[in-house]
């Protein structure tokens, strides 16, 4: 009600607003707009004063992926510029989603043009996807293909007397062949070459598509990279990869004015070094007007503030859905826990999800990024995304890995989709223990125990595992097995037999895994959320709200402990006074839809 009335008091100001905004788009020029693609990215959303003392500048990387996107639509953009710095630290998953998003800006009428700073295999297949590449004649590229190198410490364990009991359930399910053997064993060999395999012709296959290029050419380029882990600018060039050599500096100006590639030698004043020629005035040439303007990034995001401004914002709402994003090694954790890249922390994310079902969001996209973890928290957070897609429509994204614990809970979703690049599967158990009795006795290291049981020496590493506990380890492990194989089949509609034939912890590229069944189709992140409105029987032009779970919050007593330092009284009202700020800074969000971006954030 208080909203109203505001929204009734301020509107004729609102009504300004709009009116400048819309005629100010209408009257504007041709842009173009220049990108630069940011070398990292974060996952979660922070809050106003977090994002505020943070020290590190933070792109958030579904919100960067909607804006790109956006560009496809929007008729003022009339080319794109893109700089590429070294994305070697990126996900495959993640040159995925960017490669298919400038692929779409391309099939909109755009041009995309590059310019390659450094890097290696993947910020050369971001770029193959653009109109035009460009690189100064200085730089290098590391082109190292997917390989494997792996330390065997078995023979150094046992020098220095320690041991690994590893329990598998399931042949394939080898991460704990690195504590206890010399070599791979030969069913991980399988495994790992069937994957490095696979990568490879998925990286052909993109290069296959590069603009500009023949088979022939890309067949040489290949080439190029299986001979030389480090290729220059000028082989790229030769073979045609890269359209013209010249100054990063002089870049943009060649786009747009179509100066020269390269910084002149003539100079327009009278200290003149060697080499350098002075230009007389009356040759200095006048500027040309450019008909295009050129825009940065953040210059294109206000643009889509303004152009995205509603009069009425109650009419047409944008229908909201929420983004739970799982990235790290499943743990159970605690229930205080806060979401950080590396860890799913079980108890913590129960709650998330307990929130989201009683929330107003429509569906649920819940992106894991997870090589697995505590097979019991594994199971605590299939549970809890089971329940909350019986109310609500669960669609899984995997992200670069969702493999063993990561599969498991995928499991749970109403449909699970995965990128091209995805590694899941490894449906198996693994259970590792160390054994440190013969460094024990080698350094003359005693323990004394006590009202030890028939099974207690489990939790003990001072001594090797009698025979009943090596046969409830490997009952236990084999009966989570079961349990995993289990949650596999109810979730994807199949019989524990059938699953078992894609199971014994064999790892799979995500194609093999959709041409089983286990998986329901292969997307981007984008993509997906074109299929979510599908799904939701909605409007092509519909919009959709994304809101981010979890969010980081501003909470005092994380920061500083100050309830040791202060009265209760004052640490409630101090506390008190943090939720409240947390509250106010939420009137601040950003809410995003999917292929139409629409903004609630108030205009300084």
């Amino acid at each position: 009600m208080i909203r109203i009335i505001f929204y009734i008091l301020l509107f004729p100001f609102r009504f300004i607003f709009y009116l400048y905004y819309k005629l100010n788009y209408l009257f504007s020029g041709d842009k173009v707009v220049h990108i630069k693609i940011p070398e990292e990215f974060t996952y979660f959303e922070k809050t106003g004063i977090i994002k505020f003392i943070s020290e590190k500048e933070e792109s958030n990387y579904f919100l960067f992926l909607i804006l790109l996107n956006k560009i496809a639509e929007e008729n003022k953009i009339k080319k794109v510029i893109l700089e590429i710095p070294s994305l070697e630290g990126l996900d495959w998953n993640q040159i995925e989603d960017i490669i298919s998003i400038i692929e779409r800006i391309r099939k909109s009428g755009k041009l995309v043009y590059s310019y390659l700073e450094e890097g290696g295999i993947k910020t050369l297949m971001v770029a193959s996807s653009c109109d035009y590449r460009y690189t100064g004649d200085w730089t290098q590229f590391t082109t190292v293909l997917p390989h494997f190198e792996q330390f065997y410490l078995g023979d150094f364990f046992k020098s220095v007397g320690v041991q690994f009991d590893v329990f598998t359930a399931g042949k394939y399910k080898s991460a704990g062949e690195m504590y206890e053997k010399n070599k791979i064993s030969a069913p991980a060999k399988e495994n790992i070459l069937e994957l490095i395999q696979d990568k490879r012709n998925e990286i052909y296959q993109q290069f296959l598509r590069t603009s500009g290029l023949e088979k022939s050419d890309v067949q040489k380029l290949w080439n190029l990279f299986l001979n030389k882990s480090i290729v220059t600018a000028q082989e790229l060039f030769e073979i045609g990869f890269i359209h013209q050599l010249m100054d990063q500096v002089q870049f943009v100006e060649f786009i747009i004015e179509e100066k020269s590639p390269f910084i002149s030698s003539q100079i327009e004043h009278n200290v003149q070094g060697q080499g350098d020629t002075i230009l007389k005035t009356n040759e200095i040439k006048e500027k040309p007007k450019n008909k295009i303007k050129l825009i940065t990034f953040e210059e294109y995001v206000k643009m889509i503030l303004k152009k995205e401004y509603k009069l009425f914002p109650f009419v047409n709402k944008p229908v909201p859905i929420a983004l739970v994003v799982m990235d790290g090694i499943i743990l159970k954790g605690k229930e205080e826990d806060q979401a950080k890249s590396g860890t799913v922390n079980a108890k913590g994310y129960i709650k998330i999800l307990q929130q989201v079902m009683d929330s107003a969001e429509k569906a649920v996209l819940l992106y894991i990024n997870s090589p697995g973890g505590m097979s019991d928290a594994s199971e605590l957070l299939y549970q809890q995304i089971r329940k909350l897609s019986r109310k609500k429509p669960v669609f899984i994204l995997q992200g670069n890995v969702a493999a063993s614990g990561g599969y498991y809970i995928s499991c749970a979703g109403n449909k699970v989709y995965a990128y091209h690049s995805t590694i899941t599967g490894s449906i198996g158990v693994l259970r590792l223990r160390p054994v440190f009795h013969q460094l024990y006795k080698k350094f003359k290291i005693n323990k004394s125990k006590l009202m030890f049981d028939k099974t207690t020496d489990i939790f003990s590493e001072s001594t090797p595992l009698s025979k009943e506990s090596r046969d409830l380890l490997q009952k236990t492990t084999m009966d989570a097995y079961q349990i995993f194989l289990d949650r596999v089949a109810r979730g994807r509609g199949k019989l524990t037999e059938q699953v078992k034939h894609f199971a014994e912890g064999r790892v799979y590229s995500a194609f093999r895994f959709k041409e089983a069944g286990l998986i329901d189709d292969l997307t981007n992140f984008v993509g997906l959320l074109d299929q979510i409105k599908k799904e939701l029987q909605l409007k092509e032009n519909q919009r959709l709200r994304i809101n981010f779970y979890p969010v980081v919050k501003f909470d005092l007593k994380s920061l500083v402990n100050l309830k040791k330092l202060l009265s209760d009284n004052r640490y409630n009202l101090l506390n008190g006074i943090s939720k409240w700020l947390y509250s106010f800074t939420l009137d601040w969000y950003i809410s995003i839809e999917a292929l139409g971006i629409y903004w609630e954030k108030r205009f300084k």
